[in-house]
This record gives C-alpha cells, sequence and structure tokens, in this order.
C-alpha cells in the first residue's frame, strides 16, 4: 500500500491545515492507523523479501505540496475528497491482495488492513456527509442553482 505514507502525511497536515474539529480528529486517527497498518503488514513485507518504502512519489510529493498551500474550507474540501478516494482504493487493493495471495502470512495482514481502512473510509465519509462534502450533495447544490 503506497498511500499509506502520503495518508499519513495529509492527515498530519489537516491537525495543523484544517480549521474544522471533526476534520483534526480524523486527520489524527489516520495517522495513528496508517502507524497500526505498517506495523501490521510489516511481517507479511517481510515473509515476500519487500522492503517498506520511506520515499514518498514524486507525484505524492506534489499533492502534499498541494495541500500544505492550502488551509480553511479549501483544505477541508479537498482533503475529505482525496481522503474518500485514497480510502476506497486502499480497501480495493487489500481485498484483492486477501483473495489472490496464497501465503497466510500476506492474507492474514490484508484482512486486518480492511478491517482499519474500512473503519477510516467510514468516519470520512461520515465526516463528508457531516459538512456537505460529498459528491452527490455538490452535484445537487450545482443543480439546484
Amino acid at each position: 500500500m503506497e498511500s499509506g505514507n502520503v495518508d499519513a502525511k495529509l492527515g498530519e497536515l489537516a491537525q495543523q491545515n484544517s480549521q474544522n474539529d471533526d476534520i483534526k480528529r480524523a486527520g489524527k486517527k489516520i495517522v495513528e492507523d496508517h502507524i497500526k497498518l505498517n506495523i501490521q503488514l510489516e511481517p507479511a513485507a517481510t515473509e515476500l523479501g519487500i522492503a517498506p518504502s520511506k520515499e514518498l512519489s514524486r507525484k505524492d510529493q506534489q499533492l502534499i505540496a498541494k495541500f500544505e498551500a492550502l488551509n480553511g474550507t479549501k483544505f477541508d474540501e479537498e482533503y475529505i475528497k482525496v481522503m474518500v478516494k485514497e480510502h476506497q482504493q486502499d480497501l480495493k487493493d487489500l481485498n484483492a491482495e486477501a483473495k489472490a495471495s496464497k501465503i497466510a502470512t500476506v492474507t492474514d495482514a490484508a484482512k486486518g488492513g480492511q478491517s482499519i481502512i474500512s473503519q477510516d473510509l467510514q468516519m470520512i465519509e461520515q465526516i463528508a456527509q457531516g459538512h456537505d462534502l460529498t459528491s452527490e450533495s455538490k452535484s445537487k447544490k450545482a443543480s439546484s442553482n
């Protein structure tokens, strides 16, 4: 899961750049959960001979730079949108890995990761709905104007 490092970094930025307590709390929880997830995935990575990446990709670095320049409502809107998308993709990847892997350690790690990512996705989707930041509510607003 390459997005774990960028999700954690964005969670740190949410705690700094958001003026919304729900989003700050979500950012903190996402950081904590991705640390927990990395620890959970470590045995599987070791078994597969994969060293965890400490570096962010160029794309992730650009995303971080974009978010460092945002604050307030604009930060919140973009953060929610990206976190929903990232967590949906992470969940999809973990589901595929849990089904495809023939290695018990990998399957167990993926299943454990699914639980963490599902909880974070549910949390961020609830915040999006509570703050009228869902794509559905945005399109309803646009069509009513």
